[in-house]
């Protein structure tokens, strides 16, 4: 679609707009932004493939600091 075309500067607008709400900053706590910003379009199951890694990578980060932290594990 060219840049001139209406629904192009709406969408191009709201994503703005949504850059700095959760979807925003999900994509950068997961280091995805860059696809934020960028007008490329995945596969469905491709996409959904790469967020579910990345949101995989991250839980178990979040666990392992978390036992790490806990007393009851430690010596």
């Amino acid at each position: 679609m060219k840049n001139e075309r209406i629904p192009k500067i709406i969408y191009r607008g709201r994503r703005e707009k949504m850059r700095n709400k959760d979807t925003g900053d999900l994509l950068r706590e997961l280091n995805l932004e860059e696809y934020w910003d960028q007008d490329c379009i995945f596969d469905t199951l491709v996409w959904r493939d790469k967020i579910k890694k990345k949101i995989h990578e991250r839980e178990e980060k979040l666990w392992r600091e978390e036992c790490l932290s806990s007393r009851k594990l430690r010596k």
